[in-house]
């Protein structure tokens, strides 16, 4: 069911970060976690976060014509355009603000 594969994908979050602090920079976990892309996708996750949603609800609309059976092929094109989105919002506008600010502060 839904509410349990929510809740599951939440207790399984908290684990990876309970499991980082436990770790403390040692051990599989951590070292998978700071892989270059994995930080990559820390740096930009505020921007997919932010974008993900309208994506998969504009996707999910039913046009004239479509099948029934284009659930996965809108599930894919979902994940890839808002990760392409969100790579846009990160270094388009995200990043060049937090640069901004930040040599206003010094």
């Amino acid at each position: 069911s839904r509410a349990f594969t929510e809740i599951f994908v939440m207790v399984l979050f908290a684990e990876i970060i309970l499991g980082l602090v436990i770790c403390e920079g040692k051990g599989a976990l951590y070292k998978i976690m700071t892989w270059k892309w994995m930080k990559f996708i820390g740096d930009m996750s505020y921007s997919l976060y932010l974008v993900h949603m309208a994506v998969f609800m504009v996707s999910h609309v039913p046009f004239p014509g479509d099948g029934a059976g284009d659930k996965f092929g809108r599930l894919i094109f979902s994940l890839i355009f808002s990760f392409v989105l969100g790579l846009f919002f990160t270094k388009a506008v995200e990043v060049p603000l937090r640069n901004l600010l930040k040599k206003k502060r010094t």
